[in-house]
């Protein structure tokens, strides 16, 4: 019992309850995978609008979930209209916040909010991603958390 209330002190007194940035190292953070089968995105069809083409592409970058810092990467394969748009979301892993690497398909929509061109997929019973476009970057929020995402293709 003693080595038990011993552990649980140290744990706490080096942040074990928190899976913020300053205590993680790179053995800690895992990348997120591919998915297991090609992935190929498609130029969007030139009629469509550009606010709307603008999402094609592979994405990347880090979620501000109090400091946790996953990586995300979402790759929108294929807009088909605005309401049927084919993507990938794939999460990297954190040990210290038992996060598993891994990825999921989607599809998702495209709509106009606040005069913004607004991308949207999952559902609010697991989650809702939405994401905009703000200058070169992708801007997605899921419940509290926030990323910030580069174009890398």
């Amino acid at each position: 019992m003693k080595a038990l209330i011993l552990t649980m002190a140290v744990w706490l007194a080096l942040g074990g309850w928190n899976c913020g940035a300053a205590e993680r190292t790179t053995t800690q953070l895992t990348p997120p995978p591919l998915p297991p089968r090609g992935v190929k995105v498609v130029s969007p069809d030139p009629s469509f609008a550009p606010g709307i083409t603008a999402f094609s592409g592979v994405w990347e970058g880090v979620w501000d979930d109090k400091g946790h810092g996953v990586q995300g990467k979402l790759v929108v394969e294929e807009i088909l209209s605005s309401e049927n748009v084919k993507l990938l979301y794939s999460w990297g892993g954190c040990a210290l916040c038992n996060e598993t690497p891994g990825w999921r398909g989607f599809t998702g929509e495209i709509v106009k909010k606040n005069g913004k061109d607004v991308l949207s997929f999952g559902n609010s019973s697991e989650q809702l991603f939405t994401f905009t476009l703000e200058g070169n970057q992708l801007i997605g929020t899921v419940g509290e958390a926030r990323i910030a995402m580069d174009k890398s293709q």
